[in-house]
Formats: structure tokens, sequence, C-alpha cells
């Protein structure tokens, strides 16, 4: 007898071949992972850009922020160690109302005290004069020299003929833009005030504006200091009427006394 695979050769059925086995990927395959791989990548540098942005923002605007707040906490501790004296030969704030083309150049000059020395091995009160204002400045730095608008705080022993001269000068903060100051009489703001002439203000507000190197961040820190000092006397008459009727006089005119020692009120 003939086996099968001999009848089925004698028939004419040919087996089928086997099927061979995948050695890569077809074309569809292949373009399939290669637009995959193309969205990946376009979203992963899409985000890298996007970090490197946010990245590089946040820098420029703790700079600039800085330099604001550095400034506006500088001039109001100052404004906060103002001497106070019934004197006001020994007492001063006097701002400075200066208008510029990128915005307020406000100077500010005051007395006030301190425990360190403006220079070393020297022996110095603890009085001083300070003044601030906008000036151009140059900084050496590992590129170059930096040039630009700084704000300049310059620190002197108090109580010489010149007050608004002498001492030492340096830039505190570059990228300065605007430097606005202004003096409170308890009623009103006013962009100027002269206490030599109008007494210690109650309060004085500060707003410091700074740019970062790059110049796409501009930020502005605001202070405001309050000013101890001596109440003014009631402005109403009939107040201080009755207040001479009842001490027989001497009352009403050491209250006036006193206001006038303070030293305040509206500008003149």
């Amino acid at each position: 007898m003939m086996n099968a695979a001999k009848r089925h050769k004698l028939l004419g059925f040919v087996s089928p071949p086997r099927q061979m086995a995948r050695s890569g990927f077809t074309l569809a395959e292949v373009v399939v992972a290669t637009v995959i791989a193309v969205f990946i990548a376009g979203a992963t540098a899409s985000s890298l850009s996007q970090m490197i942005r946010m990245r590089g923002a946040s820098a420029s605007h703790q700079e600039a922020y800085a330099r604001a707040e550095g400034v506006a906490s500088r001039i109001a501790l100052d404004l906060q160690c103002a001497v106070r004296d019934q004197n006001l030969s020994f007492s001063r704030i006097s701002i400075t109302n200066v208008a510029g083309a990128g915005g307020e150049r406000d100077e500010l000059l005051v007395l006030m005290r301190s425990l360190r020395p403006l220079r070393e091995a020297t022996v110095e009160g603890d009085e001083y004069e300070a003044q601030y204002r906008i000036e151009p400045a140059s900084i050496p730095t590992a590129t170059g020299d930096r040039i630009g608008e700084a704000f300049w705080r310059r620190v002197d022993a108090a109580h010489d003929d010149y007050q608004d001269a002498g001492g030492v000068a340096t830039p505190i903060a570059m990228g300065a833009v605007s430097l606005s100051i202004q003096a409170n009489n308890g009623e009103t703001w006013f962009d100027s005030w002269e206490s030599d002439t109008e007494g210690m203000p109650h309060a004085v507000r500060v707003s410091v504006t700074a740019r970062s190197d790059d110049g796409k961040t501009v930020t502005t820190v605001r202070r405001v200091v309050a000013i101890d000092r001596v109440p003014l006397a009631p402005s109403d008459a009939s107040t201080a009427s009755e207040k001479t009727d009842s001490a027989g006089g001497a009352s009403g005119t050491g209250a006036s006394g006193t206001g006038t020692s303070g030293g305040g009120g509206a500008p003149r």
C-alpha cells in the first residue's frame, strides 16, 4: 500500500510551502513610527523651549525685584532712623521733586543715626546725612564695564556747613528707572518737602522702579514710613480759647509752643 504522501503526490496535490519568518517592518509601520517620533520630538522641544523662556522670565523678574526691593528697604531704614529733635536745626528731611523723561527722579536728603562708621579707621559720630538720587554709573564686571542709570547713596557726617555735598557716594543698584518720594502732613501727600520750613512730615512714601539687565522686566516696590513727631496744637479757635480760660492763658500758650517745636503742618 502507498502511504498518504505518495498518494497525494500521484493525485496532483502539493503540500503548501512553510510560512517564512518575518525579518523587518513594513513600509506602513515605518511611516507610522516616524510620525509618532516626530510628534514626540516636537512636543519635547516645545516643552524645553517654554521651560527655558519661563526660567529666563523668572530670573529677569527676580533681578528687577531684588534691585527695587534693596533700594526701597535701604531708604526706608534711613528714614526710620531719622534724627528727631525739638530743635529743627539738628533734624532734616528734604525731598526735591525732579521729573525725568522715563519717570520721577526725586532726591532725598535725611539726617539719620547709624552705628556703622562711614570710613574705616576713623572716629565719627553716630549721626550722618544720607542722600539718594538717580545718576549714570559705570560698574566693572567680568565681561566689561556695565554702564547705565543707577541708584546712588551718599553718606557724610552730619551737622556740617554743606549738607548736600561731601562724604562717600556709591551706586547701590543698577537698572534705575524712577524714584518717587512724597511727604505727608497728616492730610495730604506732597511731591516736595523741606523740614527746615515745613517741619517734620508725618510719613514719607517711597516708590522705587528698577529694570533687569535684559530690559524685559520692570518692577516697582513701595514703602510708607511713619515719622515719629510731636503732635501739632489744636487748630480750632474755640478749643484753644477754652484751654486758655481754664488755665489762665498758660495752657494755650504752652500747647502752641509744643506744636511749633514739633514741626509740621501744611507746607508754606
